[in-house]
């Protein structure tokens, strides 16, 4: 579970960089944040399908 964080970290700090980079450009970001509400809720989903599994496996 440990390496899923760092891919969460690190993509959370790519995206905050790009979302910077944008901003000082003084470009539209709304797509962007269209496009991070729905990765982070595939994300979350995700990590809880994960999280069942893991229990459902370990528990038996």
């Amino acid at each position: 579970m440990g390496w899923f964080i760092i891919i969460f970290l690190a993509l959370g700090f790519f995206v905050v960089g790009i979302a910077g980079v944008l901003a000082i450009l003084n470009r539209d970001i709304s797509w962007l944040a269209r496009v991070l509400s729905s990765l982070t809720g595939a994300f979350i989903l995700w990590g809880v399908w994960n999280a069942v599994g893991w229990l459902l496996l370990n528990l038996k």
